[in-house]
Order: C-alpha cells, then structure tokens, then sequence
C-alpha cells in the first residue's frame, strides 16, 4: 500500500493548484487523476472541454466560472451548500460524491476529510438526459478501489460534517 503524496509524486493523482487572490488561502485539498487521451477525465476535461462549454441552462456565468467559484469555495475553506453544490451518490455508494454547479458535475471521493480527489466531470444537462449519474459513481469506486493507496481509501458518510471542515 501507498500514501497519496507517493501517488502525486509517481504521477497517478496530481494536486490541483486553485489561483486564489492574495488574501486568500487554502484550507482544504484538491486532486485528481490526470489521465491524458481520456476526455471526460477531470484534468483533460478542466484543461479542454470547460473553455469551450456554454452554459446549457441559460446561467448568467458560464460553466468555466461556475467551476472556478466553486474550487475557490471548496479551496478555501467556505461552506457550500449541500445538495446544491455537492452531494453523495446515494448512501450506498461507498464515499463517491459528486461536486455542483448549475452546469456542471465533477465525481470523485474524499480521501479524507477536506481532501476531495476528483476522477470526471461532465455537462450536467448532458448527464442528466443519458442517466450517467451510476455509471460515474461506479467508475469512480472501481478506480478508487483499484488503487494500491493506504486504507481507509475514503471517508465514509453522507452528510457535510463526515468529509468538510468549515472555516471559520
């Protein structure tokens, strides 16, 4: 078995470095794999596809800002707002969640708490009208599970206090 800084520096899982403003700083962690070739992977996808998406629900900020505000909030620390900025998939989904926009869903797990890994992200809309939601819950646990990382893999729960701290 492995630690995650083991993973980062092998090249599996990569650390997402949010631009905050100068005042601001990070409090919890981003990462997540960076599998090239693969489009709907969260690298790939954060580098290639959010640039060009258009807000398919008519949302004054387009998808690439919404994505950015909502790492900066997860970055620094602030509280989002459950089911409407992030959620489990379902309870028994062995820790996979996904993270919100209007626009857009990025799956993945918590390591541990404050420690998100984000594995796919994807149109919302686009989600919705072909029933994806399982099929990246289940992707995400089957990597997540395949990998040799130190147990626990993942923080188990369902609600804000098992995976978030709130700064204060």
């Amino acid at each position: 078995m492995t630690t995650l800084s083991k993973l980062v520096a092998d090249g599996v899982v990569v650390r997402i470095e949010v631009q905050l403003d100068g005042e601001e700083l990070a409090w919890r962690e981003l990462y997540a794999y960076p599998a090239a070739g693969r489009q709907n992977y969260f690298v790939p996808w954060l580098r290639d596809t959010l640039p060009t998406m258009r807000s398919q629900v008519g949302a004054e900020d387009s998808p690439e800002e919404q994505v950015y505000g909502l790492l900066v909030l997860y970055v620094t620390g602030k509280r989002l707002n459950s089911g409407r900025m992030y959620s489990p998939l379902r309870p028994d989904a062995k820790g996979a969640w996904e993270l919100k926009t209007v626009d857009v869903r990025i799956f993945g797990w918590f390591h541990r708490r404050d420690c998100f890994i984000a594995v796919f992200a994807d149109d919302a809309t686009h989600i919705h009208e072909h029933g994806l939601h399982a099929g990246y819950r289940d992707e995400v646990v089957r990597l997540r599970d395949g990998l040799d990382l130190d147990e626990p893999k993942f923080v188990g729960g369902t609600n804000e206090n098992d995976v978030l701290s709130i700064r204060s």
